[in-house]
């Protein structure tokens, strides 16, 4: 697909495209760095994507981008505010959840640890996730998503956005935005806080480390 030919939209998401979201989620699940090496189940990856289309989808501060020939959902980004991310309890009880969706849960934890003191305020937005499908990469729509979140926390009066990066791609696209890396991550070194197991050591490269991000900025509602 020629980029200069790719010609699309983006609007904020609601509960309507909730089908959309789904398969694209599903989509990144199958790709992402930490899930994929993690072998995940069909059940797992069901449990994913459930939790969070019904817990961040609902907030009404995801960014999607839509192909104008077509109306087809190539990318978008999962928001969610501060005080309503995305926890392990969301997911079910540890009776619940499978092992592997425990390891998951905790690194989730983990990195998104201090927060607010590397920002300075409990009030911003979580890039959960973001994502496009693999029809659509090489578009630089990553940018389209980070300028329709930006928009929600400046209209929402947030003090800065929020992500975790897992992968290189992802660091490098933090990184272009020029978000503050405030914490770095080796999965090679990483320990599950509860077994002690270093369940990454072993994810391929050129996928290294995850980095937690912050961009502050002071915001005004509009």
């Amino acid at each position: 697909m020629n980029p200069k030919k790719l010609n699309v939209f983006g609007r904020y998401l609601s509960m309507n495209d909730r089908a959309d979201v789904e398969n694209l989620l599903l989509e990144f699940v199958e790709n992402e760095v930490i899930a994929k090496y993690m072998e995940l189940t069909s059940e797992d990856k069901c449990i994913y994507v459930r939790t969070y289309v019904d817990q961040v989808l609902s907030q009404g501060i995801s960014y999607g981008v839509f192909d104008k020939a077509n109306g087809v959902l190539c990318a978008c980004m999962l928001n969610s505010f501060s005080k309503r991310s995305v926890t392990p309890a969301d997911y079910g009880s540890l009776g619940e959840m499978s092992l592997k969706m425990q390891y998951l849960t905790r690194f989730d934890d983990y990195m998104e640890e201090g927060i607010q003191a590397a920002l300075g305020s409990d009030n911003f937005i979580l890039m959960e996730i973001g994502m496009v499908s693999p029809s659509y990469q090489k578009h630089r729509l990553f940018d389209k998503l980070y300028l329709g979140t930006k928009e929600a926390a400046i209209k929402y009066g947030c003090n800065g956005l929020v992500n975790v990066s897992n992968s290189l791609y992802s660091i490098k696209v933090s990184e272009r935005w020029d978000f503050l890396p405030v914490k770095k991550v080796f999965f090679k070194d990483y320990c599950d806080p509860v077994t002690g197991e270093k369940i990454f050591a072993d994810i391929p490269q050129p996928h290294t480390h995850a980095v937690l991000f912050v961009k502050k900025f002071q915001c005004a509602k509009l």
